[in-house]
């Protein structure tokens, strides 16, 4: 895609002063580009979309055609998944706030629901064990300390024991299972990365055969 100012004029009189301009092609480039280097070590690595960051259909769409998983935080996100042709099984669903509704159905239909606290934890056991016929998996947003940085707003404490606490609750849930972690910092610098991915390697050693 090649601009200039007169062709941004033209654009701008036919949508109005605000608009996105979506390059296609080189967002599959750089999507394949990100995924190759990945796999290059780690064979089975998936990419996840957050639909937060931006959500216009047309681009959440080409996620979906590049076979990857829409990452939602909202109701609103999900449903926009799921009319995009998003099979469920392709959906992460994120974040602090899900209404009852939506994790209910969520876990019925297979998408993968990171649980955030604990009282959202009592939710998902409670609904689990309406359906004793089914078994379901989720997975657990971690929270901890990283260099000398205030703790995370998101995710289920590890340093207050609270971590712990969820991992023993779903032990006594005979069709529960937690099938892999994750967390958030706001942090982007590299050493932050080094630091999390060495606690999260830690907590699995820990909670993880």
């Amino acid at each position: 895609m090649v601009l200039n100012y007169d062709q941004i004029k033209i654009i701008s009189k036919q949508y109005g002063d605000s608009f996105y301009l979506l390059d296609s092609k080189k967002f599959k480039n750089n999507y394949n580009e990100l995924l190759d280097s990945f796999r290059k070590i780690y064979a089975n690595t998936s990419i996840g979309y957050s639909y937060k960051t931006n959500y216009i259909p047309k681009l959440c769409s080409i996620v979906n055609e590049l076979n990857g998983y829409a990452e939602v935080v909202s109701q609103m996100e999900l449903e926009l998944a799921l009319s995009l042709g998003v099979k469920p099984n392709r959906i992460i669903f994120n974040g602090p706030y899900k209404q009852y509704n939506d994790i209910k159905n969520s876990l019925l239909n297979g998408s993968r629901i990171h649980i955030d606290s604990l009282t959202e934890l009592d939710t998902v056991v409670e609904i689990v064990k309406e359906f004793r016929d089914q078994n379901f998996k989720i997975g657990i947003r971690c929270n901890f300390q990283i260099s000398n940085l205030k703790i995370s707003r998101f995710g289920i404490n590890e340093d207050n024991g609270d971590l712990e606490v969820a991992f023993e609750k779903v032990k006594k849930v005979s069709n529960l299972k937690i099938a892999g972690i994750h967390c958030h910092f706001p942090n982007r610098d590299l050493n932050s990365f080094d630091e999390r991915v060495n606690k999260m390697v830690e907590i699995a050693n820990k909670y993880f055969n």
